[in-house]
Parts: structure tokens; sequence; C-alpha cells
């Protein structure tokens, strides 16, 4: 049998050189899949706040306290986009106004919300979560949260 000297075994030179590109040039695909897993990370958030805005529409459909649906709700946008960013809680208090028009003010199955006080909540949830989302949890990325 010959022995070979490691300084002449061609596999490890090409992991060497593999490991040096990994390490110093980034990889086309970081950036692409960055971005794919920041838009899952965000459409998984934009889902838990359409379901979270269902189901509160469905407990105070039947209460005297439908009014305050919307600003119990922008307590949930924030506690959301406090783990999933400031994009769900844009996206999700516009979701939550469009599913609170339809399923909890009058006259229902509609977006047109007859009741001015109704349609001031639905505008103070969706000024109230944005603003709080930003103020709270800035983004990290330096750039506009989305």
């Amino acid at each position: 049998m010959r022995s070979r000297s490691r300084i002449f075994d061609i596999h490890l030179w090409i992991r060497a050189i593999f490991i040096l590109f990994d390490k110093f040039i980034p990889s086309p695909l970081n950036p692409m899949k960055t971005k794919l897993i920041y838009t899952l990370h965000s459409t998984i958030g934009i889902a838990a706040s359409a379901v979270s805005a269902v189901a509160v529409a469905l407990i105070f459909v039947k209460t005297p306290w439908k009014l305050a649906a919307p600003f119990f709700f922008a307590a949930v946008l924030v506690l959301l986009a406090s783990r999933f960013g400031a994009m769900v809680s844009v996206v999700g208090s516009l979701l939550a106004a469009v599913i609170f028009a339809l399923m909890l003010f009058s006259p229902g199955h509609t977006l047109h919300v007859v009741g001015e006080s109704e349609r001031a909540t639905l505008a103070w949830m969706i000024l109230l979560s944005v603003s709080a989302s930003y103020l709270l949890f800035p983004s990290r990325s330096g750039g506009s949260g989305f």
C-alpha cells in the first residue's frame, strides 16, 4: 500500500476551499432564503390575526360591549406584532376592520357600517394597533418594516 501525504489529498483541499467560500463569500441563496423565511413568518402572523379577529367577532357579537371589541383586538394585534413584526399589525388591523364590519357591526354581512361610533372604533383600532406596534417594536432591518 502506498501512503499518501495529506498535503496532496485533493478531497481535503476541495473541502477547505468550500469552507472558505462559505465563510467569506455570501451565497446567492442566503438573501432569498432569508426573504422567504421572513415572508412565511409574516404570513403566519397575518393568518393568526385573521383567525383571532373572527374569534373576537364571534365572542362579542351577542354582547352589549360590541364597541369594546376593536380596542381589545388592538391589544391582541400589538401582542402579535411583538412576535411576528409590525407588518402583521398593519395588515391584521385592516383584515380585522373588514371582519368586524362583516360580522360584528350592523348591517350584517356588508362592508358598510352604519353607526358613526362603530366606524370610529374601527378607525381607532387601526390607528392604535399600527402606531403602538411601530413605537414599541421597531423594525430590526432598518427599513420600513415591510
